[in-house]
């Protein structure tokens, strides 16, 4: 009952925008600052080049080196999550340009292929594990230890997190008819057994905490946050600033493909610095507002948030033009007269999904087909996608183009 009570409480404060641990006195103490930091998202590492169509999660060790050493060179700092956490709740000074490394899931590469990185240019990071993995190999790539993550840990480069004990899959989120007790209870285990494991081999007391996919809600705030989990990651793209929910940390993935001049662009993209002439990239043609949204961030993954701006644009002529102009880069020139036809179908099928309880959440092949049979046949192109890949903004506009021509 007292930890019901609790959890409602802290929800209650969590949504009306109150920092817990003091930080509603402290607020006041100083003036807001303007540091704004960038907290960069990597996962797996590879002697080679990722494959193909894994870029976004996959990246070679060559090119980690390369990126870090050219953001060091540019007078970055990396800080520890205890020190972005001192800074958020207590107003520690921070040293100049600050930026924070994150490293998903806890796979083997992190320790052979990135830490020795992380030694050579004395750099800090924070890897967030899944709890139950450890040492093991339970999908594609094997997980590292929990005697290498003592060893990682006593570098002091490298502070070890949560990223749940079982739960790196969509039953992170309340399943279908499942009641919110009951969930609260399923996910309070869940993460309590993997700060007990986080506890028990590295006799620490975690208090990082990452959502898998960025799927989180006030319910799972409120149970993390309860647990010690005071800083917690998502997906959602951006800086942080000292006004940045510490339990909704904005982070930027950083891909495979991207050199470290399009990382360091990408960064102040966010952080709303104008790019030089030697780092911007030029610009063909003065592209439509529309476009210019979907490109910018073709590479990340479509929030299901997102379909708010994409409902609200869907039918604007700029919209119109970018869909067009995307079905002759696919060479699917006689379709264009279908999308222009079917706009409107589109839209109250966007307004639809934006009207369901899906914030903060990611969208899967197979959760956007089923949203799409309503405006066109999908038979002919479910085969081709893995249901539970996750979109990216563009792929999701190459969907909307399939199902049209089906």
């Amino acid at each position: 009952m007292k930890r019901r009570l609790f959890l409602l409480i802290t929800a209650i404060l969590i949504l009306t925008g109150f920092r817990p641990d003091g930080v509603y006195a402290l607020e006041n103490q100083k003036p807001e600052s303007d540091i704004k930091i960038p907290i960069l998202m990597y996962h797996h590492f590879t002697e080679g080049e990722p494959p193909s169509g894994r870029e976004g999660e996959i990246i070679s060790v060559k090119l980690f080196e390369d990126q870090m050493s050219y953001l060091k060179s540019k007078g970055f700092n990396t800080i520890s999550a205890a020190e972005l956490r001192d800074f958020l709740y207590f107003d520690a000074e921070l040293p100049e340009n600050p930026i924070v490394i994150t490293i998903d899931d806890g796979y083997e590469s992190n320790y052979t292929l990135a830490f020795p990185i992380l030694q050579q240019l004395n750099m800090k990071a924070i890897i967030s594990v899944i709890v139950s993995s450890r040492g093991k190999k339970p999908g594609e790539f094997q997980h590292f230890t929990w005697e290498e993550a003592q060893i990682m840990l006593e570098s002091g480069l490298v502070e070890i997190g949560s990223h749940t004990y079982n739960l790196h899959n969509y039953a992170i989120q309340p399943q279908a008819d499942e009641a919110i007790p009951d969930y609260e209870d399923r996910i309070f285990h869940d993460f309590l057994i993997a700060k007990n494991g986080i506890q028990k081999n590295l006799s620490i007391d975690p208090f990082v905490f990452t959502y898998p996919y960025g799927m989180y809600n006030r319910y799972s705030q409120a149970i993390a946050l309860e647990l010690g989990f005071d800083i917690q990651f998502s997906v959602n793209a951006g800086v942080v600033t000292k006004d940045s929910n510490p339990l909704a940390l904005e982070r930027i993935n950083v891909r495979g493909d991207e050199s470290p001049q399009q990382v360091l662009s990408h960064i102040h993209k966010y952080m709303g610095i104008e790019e030089s002439d030697e780092v911007q990239a030029p610009t063909a043609y003065a592209a439509s507002p529309m476009e210019v949204y979907l490109k910018a961030s073709k590479y990340k993954l479509l929030n299901k948030n997102d379909l708010y701006q994409l409902q609200n644009n869907i039918t604007n002529y700029e919209t119109q033009q970018f869909l067009l102009n995307r079905t002759k880069e696919l060479e699917n020139f006689e379709v264009m007269p279908a999308i222009v036809h079917n706009l409107e179908r589109i839209s109250p099928i966007l307004e639809r999904m934006t009207a369901l309880d899906m914030s903060n959440t990611l969208l899967t092949y197979g959760e956007a087909l089923n949203y799409l049979m309503l405006i066109g046949n999908i038979e002919g192109i479910k085969g081709y996608y893995p249901t539970d890949k996750l979109l990216t903004q563009v792929e999701f506009v190459d969907l909307l183009i399939k199902v049209i021509e089906n």
